[in-house]
């Protein structure tokens, strides 16, 4: 059973035998496999290509510097920390009967104008300002009137 009090693990190697990842990959994967923990490995030495290529089949990233793997990490930590944010979010309240609409899609097309999406927006609750925000400050002021979280 993993460990609540391991959140990452480092696994520092020199990764210049190929012979010896070989011999550690049939052991390691079915142990990161099982895992919901990231596994990253960070080189002292130039690793082998062969080395890189076995960890990255596995899905294992391989940094070549303590600053390249402090940032991964960092990256996750973020990620995680994002998606703990979101999903605590309460779901926005969409009346029973509300009709559904569907985006205008048409081939070749990937931008919507934003009188096409306030309707669809409003099913879903959420505000939008009919006024078209010139310069810096007027998109302050519109951010003000809407009141809570804002995207431009």
């Amino acid at each position: 059973m993993p460990s609540s009090n391991i959140d990452m693990v480092f696994v520092a190697s020199s990764l210049g035998r190929v012979a010896a990842v070989e011999r550690d990959d049939e052991h390691l994967c079915p142990v990161i496999a099982a895992s919901d923990k990231p596994v990253m490995f960070w080189s002292y030495r130039r690793p082998g290509p062969e080395c890189v290529a076995l960890l990255a089949r596995a899905g294992i990233p391989c940094f070549t510097s303590v600053t390249g793997i402090a940032c991964a990490a960092r990256a996750l930590i973020n990620y995680h920390g994002a998606r703990t944010r979101f999903a605590a979010r309460a779901a926005l309240p969409i009346a029973p009967n509300t009709r559904r609409r569907v985006l205008p899609f048409k081939p070749g097309r990937d931008a919507f104008c934003e009188y096409e999406l306030a309707p669809l927006l409003a099913d879903y609750g959420v505000r939008t300002s009919s006024s078209i925000a010139h310069d810096e400050q007027i998109a302050v002021d519109l951010a003000k009137s809407l009141i809570g979280l804002v995207a431009m």
